[in-house]
């Protein structure tokens, strides 16, 4: 898992195909689930390790969109989400 954590941190996704065989051929089971899944998707996890672009900001305003939906749920309607997120963007911050 070290070796993972490495790749990752140091950005090097030409690495991943090794630490796939390694892992698949001797890692704990649980690991080698992982590395065959990682596997099927190489490219996108290879892309995910070695490029600096991140999808995070806007994952972060869905979730954030969706806490507000569920809080308005049963008790308000569309009126009260739109108001909150047009009038109100202070709520859209990161806490």
């Amino acid at each position: 898992m070290e070796a993972f954590c490495h790749l990752l941190r140091q950005r090097q996704g030409y690495r991943l195909r090794g630490w796939l065989e390694e892992v698949e051929q001797q890692g704990e089971p649980e690991l080698q689930a992982c590395a065959r899944t990682l596997h099927k998707e190489e490219s996108a996890g290879q892309a995910g390790l070695t490029l600096a672009w991140s999808n995070g900001p806007t994952e972060g305003f869905i979730h954030r969109l969706t806490l507000l939906k569920r809080q308005a749920d049963g008790r308000a309607g569309l009126a009260l989400l739109t108001q909150r997120m047009l009038l109100h963007p202070s709520h859209l911050r990161a806490a």
